[in-house]
């Protein structure tokens, strides 16, 4: 395919133009179609990645050698991998901060999840007998109580079957397992290049909710 020059601006000109590209478009959506697997695994490792930006974006931190060295001043690591160059930076060059109450060196963008989940006061205590777990909030124990309980909020409404779970996502992958007969996951799906028909094979409308809760 070329420009046209002023002196090529006709009709048939055009009409051969569009011709062209839709026919190259559908070739295009035929490629993916068919052969997603080999469009978007990378040539270097077999790894599949979900998109074509992603597996460009792959073979450029894992795969393209070169000299790679460290920005940082009185630091002399190279590496080939651009990889290898993050994960150093990464370990050796983050800001650290000190926790005030274990003493542990954290990194600077992970220290509120740190004294969050390991440092939170948990004035929430469970009553079941001989149980006596505390938690930082009242969902949390909301959760755990319904284990006791044996309270199950999600339930297959495929019929004579009865399945039922505390987790949405166990239940909708129960569905697509046993009654969709697909894979685990979309991920897997597409890996496997099986088609699944959206309206017929939807898991969320054999997802029934309770609405009743537990109160504590």
């Amino acid at each position: 395919m070329k420009h046209l020059k002023k002196s090529e601006y006709k009709l048939e000109n055009f009409v051969h133009v569009l011709i062209e590209i839709y026919y190259r478009s559908k070739l295009n959506q035929h490629f993916r179609e068919k052969h997603r697997i080999e469009y978007l695994t990378c040539k270097f490792c077999d790894k599949f990645c979900p998109t074509r930006n992603s597996l460009t974006n792959h073979i450029w931190i894992m795969h393209e050698e070169g000299e790679y060295r460290c920005p940082f001043e009185n630091c002399d690591f190279m590496s080939k991998f651009r990889k290898n160059l993050l994960n150093h930076k990464k370990l050796r060059h983050q800001r650290h901060r000190k926790c005030p109450i274990c003493g542990e060196l954290v990194i600077a963008s992970r220290f509120q999840r740190h004294k969050s989940s390991l440092h939170k006061i948990r004035n929430y205590i469970c009553s079941w007998p001989d149980c006596g777990k505390a938690f930082a909030d009242n969902s949390a124990l909301k959760n755990h109580v319904r284990i006791h309980l044996n309270f199950k909020r999600f339930k297959c409404k495929w019929p004579e079957c009865g399945y039922a779970s505390e987790q949405r996502f166990t239940v909708i992958t129960h569905i697509r397992v046993c009654h969709f007969k697909l894979p685990r996951t979309k991920k897997k799906q597409l890996e496997l290049n099986i088609v699944q028909d959206e309206q017929t094979q939807n898991p969320y409308d054999y997802l029934e909710t309770c609405r009743e809760d537990i109160c504590i």
